[in-house]
């Protein structure tokens, strides 16, 4: 029992403080927020909960890093350093003062302090790092802004799976099995989802990890594809039944890879926009969540151009609605047709007189 007592026991309890660099210190604030690391009350920023997940799962991968990194070097310099000492020491001095992993200096003017309390989950990382510092001769501080800097390095979906690294493990595991899994949604923390993992895929963005899956869907009475953002799944477990993927979902599944894993795909319905000169600049310039082009016709004698699409129409309806009006027209089908209409009626009839000025001299600019 006292073994059990001592392992549910936090060794450190004094708060750990990090001196970081304005921007990089508000990085990881920006990255807190997206990655949605929230307090009970679902809208402040859980600092010490994402440092927690970010020391548990990034400390065994950034020792990786710099042990590569060591190698590489001294695979350089062994030519040319024969006396092994030598080499050691070359190596450990080029690799601390490598900047791909150097901090900012603890005195630097602009720096911010960031404090967290080690957890359950850290505690025993965190003793690690004290006693090899220790030996090194680095203060605590150094050490975490380095990996801190390492880490802000990454591209967004690479960092936001490291602090996720519990679930993103859990679900590559259990897409690799082919299992089913269980999970609850935070939009919809009630309802228990049962489904066929397919992967883990970052979106067009790349800026979130999306689960792509197949789960039963009691309104159609059928298998749908579905698409769940990575940081909003709750308790995921892996069952033990054996998980069946259907040809149609699959196909359906493969397509929302290539044209974007954040919009799901249950139809086959094609869509024909014509462009105007105007709306085709603003293709051009409305990069984010832009929806693949399968084929165009030839300009006309107006210098309009039809575009068809197969992709997911809420990522159509989404996109198409922040064009300028006269730049498109959506020929066909209807339905997106009147869901945009309906879109920009709901605005009109809000449409205070103040805000209509306001919105005759918004550009696109802003995107």
């Amino acid at each position: 029992m006292e073994a059990i007592r001592m392992a549910n026991t936090i060794i450190n309890t004094d708060p750990i403080k990090i001196n970081l660099p304005e921007s990089l210190y508000q990085s990881l604030l920006s990255d807190a927020a997206s990655f949605e690391v929230l307090k009970r009350d679902g809208e402040r920023i859980n600092l010490n909960g994402f440092m927690s997940s970010f020391v548990s799962g990034y400390y065994e991968k950034y020792l990786e890093e710099v042990s590569r990194r060591a190698r590489r070097i001294r695979e350089m310099l062994s030519p040319f350093i024969t006396d092994q000492t030598q080499l050691d020491r070359a190596t450990l001095e080029l690799v601390e003062d490598d900047k791909s992993i150097d901090g900012a200096s603890s005195k630097d003017a602009n720096s911010k302090s960031l404090k967290f309390r080690p957890t359950k989950e850290t505690d025993g990382i965190i003793i690690e790092i004290e006693e090899e510092r220790r030996t090194a001769n680095e203060s605590l501080s150094g050490f975490f802004r380095k990996m801190l800097y390492s880490y802000s390095k990454k591209p967004t979906y690479e960092r936001e799976r490291i602090i996720y690294h519990g679930i993103t493990d859990l679900l590559e595991r259990a897409c690799s099995s082919k299992k089913e899994i269980t999970f609850t949604y935070r939009d919809k923390p009630g309802l228990l989802h049962r489904v066929v993992p397919y992967r883990i895929r970052y979106g067009t963005d790349e800026l979130h990890n999306y689960l792509l899956c197949q789960e039963y869907n009691e309104f159609r009475d059928e298998m749908v594809a579905m698409s769940y953002r990575l940081c909003r799944i709750v308790n995921p477990r892996i069952t033990k039944v054996d998980g069946q993927l259907d040809s149609r979902t699959t196909e359906r599944l493969v397509k929302m890879e290539e044209y974007g894993p954040q919009y799901t795909i249950n139809e086959e319905t094609e869509t024909c926009v014509e462009f105007t000169p105007d709306g085709r600049k603003s293709f051009q310039r409305l990069y984010q969540g832009r929806p693949i082009v399968d084929r165009k016709e030839p300009e006309d004698d107006s210098g309009n151009v039809k575009y068809y699409f197969t992709c997911s129409q809420d990522q159509l309806y989404l996109y198409l609605r922040r064009f300028n009006p006269g730049e498109t027209t959506i020929l066909y089908p209807e339905g997106l047709k009147a869901r945009l209409y309906q879109f920009h009626l709901l605005h009109l009839i809000n449409l205070k007189p103040e805000d209509e000025v306001a919105s005759k001299s918004s550009t696109l600019d802003s995107d």
